[in-house]
């Protein structure tokens, strides 16, 4: 039987399952000046809010990690400028507080990555905020587990943004993504009761790929999308230091939306 999906608040905006929700900004916040460019060429789009990460985990101990606090101060800055929430991940128990005392109340969403998708100590703490939580799903967690670990979350009162971003399979080492796009759980965590978003940076892989996954989930049924956007000089290059390669550009993630839109039309 297939649950009802109780809408979430986040400010003054009503996170409900008859209207999509698209969320866009940088993997990674990397300075001022990147973070308020993405967000003038994304907002201005209409993207309902901006995500940013100012912890980032990373496979390669020497990859670049984020800018942490200053990270967060960047992110609720661009966040009060635009009066838009703000989405940023949530690594470790300890940056559960720090990221509520830097957003001094303005709205905003925890994001629980795949790598900490059945981190059960993290998940129970920060769903005890009350604050809204976007759980993405782990990376060989079946939809079962993800149900599971979205229940230590809620049981604290916080409510769960579903995320489907992929898992690892036999193909994903041979394909240009890194995850294999599961688009049937998007159904299967909705009839749990949970708003689900996809995420299609990582199964896409390359930008062309990513928008044509990310539209195929909105019409597989998905109630939004959250979507890399970077910095691309004039050769269409983006040099950020985390997952550049899939990030879209300003007209890449223009067009989305656009085609996004119609699609949305059709299927709801």
């Amino acid at each position: 039987m297939r649950k009802e999906i109780s809408p979430i608040h986040v400010g003054d905006i009503s996170i409900k399952a008859d209207k999509n929700y698209h969320i866009a900004g940088p993997c990674t916040v990397e300075s001022s000046q990147q973070v308020f460019d993405i967000a003038e060429n994304t907002i201005s789009r209409g993207i309902d809010a901006y995500r940013g990460g100012a912890f980032k985990p990373r496979t390669d101990p020497d990859a670049f990690q984020g800018l942490g606090e200053d990270g967060l101060d960047i992110l609720f800055e661009v966040g009060r400028f635009y009066n838009i929430p703000v989405v940023t991940e949530v690594m470790e128990q300890n940056q559960i507080s720090l990221i509520r005392k830097k957003s001094k109340s303005h709205p905003f969403i925890y994001q629980v990555g795949t790598r900490n998708a059945q981190n059960y100590p993290l998940l129970r703490d920060v769903g005890e905020t009350g604050i809204p939580v976007i759980l993405k799903r782990g990376k060989g967690s079946k939809v079962s587990e993800m149900i599971s670990a979205a229940g230590y979350i809620t049981k604290g009162g916080s409510p769960v943004v579903m995320c489907e971003r992929g898992i690892e399979t036999f193909s994903s080492a041979s394909g240009t993504g890194r995850a294999t796009a599961d688009l049937l759980a998007i159904t299967q965590f909705q009839e749990a009761g949970f708003i689900t978003l996809f995420d299609p940076s990582h199964a896409g892989g390359m930008p062309e790929y990513v928008v044509r996954l990310a539209l195929a989930s909105i019409a597989a049924g998905a109630n939004g999308t959250i979507v890399e956007v970077g910095v691309v000089d004039e050769q269409g290059k983006c040099h950020a230091q985390c997952d550049a390669q899939q990030a879209l550009s300003y007209g890449q993630f223009t067009s989305f939306l656009q085609r996004a839109k119609e699609i949305e039309k059709l299927v709801k």
